[in-house]
């Protein structure tokens, strides 16, 4: 093998065991070999060489375990199916009655609905409007035919003498 200057060796990608490195030890300036499978030995245990080729690609080293359990520190959106307790916790929430689920409590406890507080869900105001719409509201449609004396008249009526369409928007 002739003389080559470092920077004229071949670059290579992957390496055998028994592949050497020359080192140059500054301290007996001389020139020594070490095999790759050697570089390592006692430097790392078998179980830490698992250990580290179990860790994935990208992991999370530099937050405490409490830090990553704890559900606050995460963001993003995460699935309801992944969520163990998830069906749990809903169900409970719905069914409570101190008011903490959407589905139950009085009116009082939703903040949300119109004059909380009062028991009201309407305003008296919107109550008034409502009772305010006249006789014919509290009235039927016929869906056929001529209309009762309990129905409103809707479209044609042979008792109206100038049947009409109604208007429509």
């Amino acid at each position: 093998m002739a003389d080559r200057k470092i920077s004229q060796l071949p670059i290579t990608e992957t390496f055998d065991a028994e592949d050497i490195i020359p080192i140059v030890d500054v301290s007996e300036t001389r020139t020594k070999k070490l095999k790759i499978g050697n570089l390592l030995t006692d430097q790392m245990t078998a179980d830490e060489k698992t250990k580290l080729a179990g860790i994935a690609e990208g992991a999370t080293a530099n937050q405490t375990d409490a830090h990553l359990l704890n559900r606050d520190n995460h963001v993003g959106t995460i699935p309801a199916s992944v969520v163990s307790d998830f069906n749990t916790v809903v169900d409970a929430r719905i069914s409570s009655s101190d008011g903490a689920g959407h589905g139950s409590g009085s009116v009082t406890q939703h903040s949300d609905v119109t004059n909380a507080g009062s028991g009201a869900i309407i305003t008296t105001a919107e109550r008034n409007s409502i009772s305010n719409l006249g006789t014919a509201s509290t009235k039927d449609v016929a869906t056929t035919g001529d209309a009762s004396d309990t129905q409103v008249v809707k479209g044609n009526d042979s008792r109206l003498t100038d049947a009409r369409h109604p208007i429509l928007p």
